[in-house]
């Protein structure tokens, strides 16, 4: 089911959170940069206005430094930010 959605979409966004490194830039800062390019895809092309887009994480390299960096409590209130901020705008 998710292949034959990203099929369909045409806007796709890879999230590479391996590639994070925690002692230059800040879980938030991370999150926030995320969230205007989202924005700006969204502002920039009606194709992903009307057909939404798809973003992926990928967690490759994802390891202990990062873990340490993040808690669940803050990843569960960007999921709920994304969730009421984007899906339901």
């Amino acid at each position: 089911m998710h292949l034959l959605l990203m099929r369909k979409c045409h806007n796709v966004i890879n999230f590479a959170i391996g590639k994070w490194n925690p002692s230059v830039e800040s879980l938030d800062d991370l999150f926030c940069a995320a969230f205007l390019y989202i924005e700006q895809v969204l502002q920039s092309s009606i194709e992903a206005q009307v057909n939404g887009i798809v973003v992926v994480a990928d967690f490759k390299n994802y390891g202990l430094i990062h873990v340490r960096n993040t808690s669940p409590f803050r990843l569960r209130q960007m999921s709920r930010f994304l969730q009421v901020c984007i899906i339901h705008s």
